[in-house]
């Protein structure tokens, strides 16, 4: 039978959430710590380890280069799910940065033309 990439996506998002249910959000919280270094550091491990089992047999049975592929897979959508919550987070922060300034902005003039108005009497 062949395979389509909706059903290797769904392998990946299926293998993905079974890990998550089993060891928690791990990736989400490192890389809250460390950042983009844990993304290239996983994604590497995963690379290193298809160059090897290209080249030789596993001797993990239960590790096969579909494995790491599907894990490598899963890492690249977990690093762009993480970039983009990143991004939201950093839009966000910036508009309400910008929302702060403008309040702070509107009360100087507003405290401004109050003087001025209570000048003119």
């Amino acid at each position: 039978m062949k395979s389509t990439v909706a059903e290797i996506a769904k392998k990946i998002v299926d293998t993905q959430e079974a890990k998550d249910a089993d060891y928690g959000n791990s990736f989400g919280e490192l890389y809250k710590e460390f950042g983009m270094l844990v993304s290239i550091i996983k994604l590497s491990d995963k690379l290193s380890r298809i160059k090897k089992l290209s080249k030789t047999r596993a001797q993990v049975k239960t590790e096969s280069i579909e494995d790491s592929l599907i894990d490598l897979a899963a890492y690249a959508m977990m690093t762009v799910v993480e970039l983009r919550n990143k991004h939201v987070k950093d839009s966000i922060s910036s508009a309400a940065e910008k929302f702060n300034d403008l309040k702070e902005l509107r009360s100087k003039d507003a405290k401004y033309y109050t003087a001025k108005i209570q000048n003119r009497d």
